[in-house]
């Protein structure tokens, strides 16, 4: 499993070192596609996403927990 995960790694690493290298033409000369870092992966834009997929994950299982209260009560009460 070790070896397997460090394939995936070499793999994405070659995927991103062929994306950052990545160039588009514009007439006869070429520029790359990507100008600044930020452009390639914005680092801010990757935390507020992984923020909000936490936030919602707790509001998920906060509202799941208190179904379950509800149930057990309920089950316990007749």
């Amino acid at each position: 499993m070790r070896n397997v995960d460090e394939d995936f790694a070499a793999h994405r690493q070659a995927w991103l070192n062929r994306e950052v290298q990545a160039e588009k033409q514009i007439g006869k000369q070429s520029k790359p596609v990507f100008g600044k870092f930020d452009q390639f992966f914005d680092y801010e834009k990757r935390l507020n996403n992984n923020s909000q997929k936490l936030e919602t994950t707790r509001q998920a299982e906060t509202f799941e927990s208190r179904i379950s209260k509800i149930y057990q009560k309920r089950k316990g009460g007749k």
